[in-house]
């Protein structure tokens, strides 16, 4: 009696069954009907995800150009705190303008999904933008620390300079680290679906789990350290009220100047870390425990969109919390109309 074997395979939404003959012969059967399920769900989904970005695409795209317009239209503005807003904003409009078209016109381009560098290149531009961004805030904690650390020295240790170069590292980390699949450290090869959960091998994972983790974990211990001694400042300023000369109500009111600008600050890393949170964490518990599957990869899918509406937010809480901001947005909108104010006036001397 022939003895017989089966073996059956399950690879990326195709089921493969091989049956093996006791003389050597051997009969392979695919079931296609899971690759006609992957292109339904990537339709499916497609449609929610369309949806879902474009009402964040476009106050992404207005509010992030407006705050670059007004720091660039208004000098009063062009203070070393609103250059890193305004980097931090030019990262955000870069997510408006190129990755989100982008991820659109990806889903519904099937050819798009089939070829390895378009492949790539979908996730080179997501790390790249957010990297930029959560290296950009940690950026701002140090300079906040500075700034509250060391009020009268701040202009001083936190020179134009060197914050345009921290910056300028900023991107050239991000960039650099988002293009290591396009140099050859991926898994991709025919046939396999475009998904980071599966075109990234295990150690890349771990790059990025230590890139992304170790900067809001930085982040995270910067802040902590200025808010602790903010709030150790603004009692010494109450106390200080009874007895103040002239050189102590300077260095009061450049203590709440930078108090106040720090508090804007630590909103803008809050709203952040609630926005982008449950996408950490799922790329912790992928990185230390979960193995590849299509659940995983809609699951991040669904919480980058989340996060994604952090990028149409700074800007209404910089309009919010910064009356220098806030008059500016309005000038723009109302294009000067009946606007007289000292921020008008200062701008157009120039």
């Amino acid at each position: 009696m022939a003895n017989v074997t089966f073996a059956t395979a399950h690879a990326f939404n195709i089921t493969t069954t091989t049956v093996t003959m006791d003389n050597g012969s051997s009969l392979t059967t695919e079931i296609s009907k899971p690759i006609m399920h992957w292109r339904l769900e990537y339709i499916h989904l497609g449609l929610v995800f369309l949806f879902i970005e474009l009402i964040i695409f476009l106050p992404i795209i207005f509010g992030n150009t407006l705050i670059l317009i007004s720091i660039f239209k208004f000098k009063r503005l062009r203070t070393r705190i609103n250059m890193l807003i305004a980097n931090l904003a030019t990262s955000d409009l870069l997510i408006g303008t190129v990755m989100i078209p982008y991820d659109l016109f990806f889903i519904f381009n099937a050819s798009l999904r089939h070829d390895k560098y378009t492949c790539l290149l979908r996730y080179t531009f997501e790390t790249s933008f957010l990297g930029s961004s959560v290296l950009n805030l940690l950026v701002i904690s140090i300079e906040r620390y500075l700034a509250i650390m060391y009020p009268l020295q701040h202009a001083s240790r936190a020179t134009r300079r060197w914050l345009i170069s921290l910056m300028a590292s900023s991107w050239i980390i991000s960039i650099f680290v988002a293009c290591l699949p396009l140099l050859g450290w991926n898994s991709w090869y025919p046939g396999i679906p475009c998904d980071s959960t599966y075109i990234n091998p295990k150690s890349y994972k771990g790059l990025i789990f230590l890139f992304f983790i170790g900067s809001i974990i930085a982040n995270f211990v910067m802040y902590v350290k200025v808010v602790k001694i903010a709030f150790s400042q603004i009692n010494a300023i109450q106390s200080e009220k009874s007895a103040m000369t002239e050189d102590t109500f300077r260095h009061v009111r450049v203590k709440k100047n930078n108090i106040k600008k720090t508090k804007m600050m630590i909103l803008v890393l809050g709203v952040f870390a609630v926005c982008w949170g449950p996408y950490c964490v799922t790329l912790v518990f992928e990185t230390l425990f979960l193995e590849p599957s299509d659940n995983l990869e809609m699951a991040k899918k669904c919480l980058a969109c989340f996060g994604l509406i952090n990028s149409g937010l700074n800007w209404i809480i910089f309009g919010v919390k910064n009356s220098s901001f806030r008059k500016a947005f309005k000038y723009i909108i109302c294009c000067g109309a009946g606007q007289r104010d000292s921020l008008v006036i200062s701008s157009t001397a120039k």
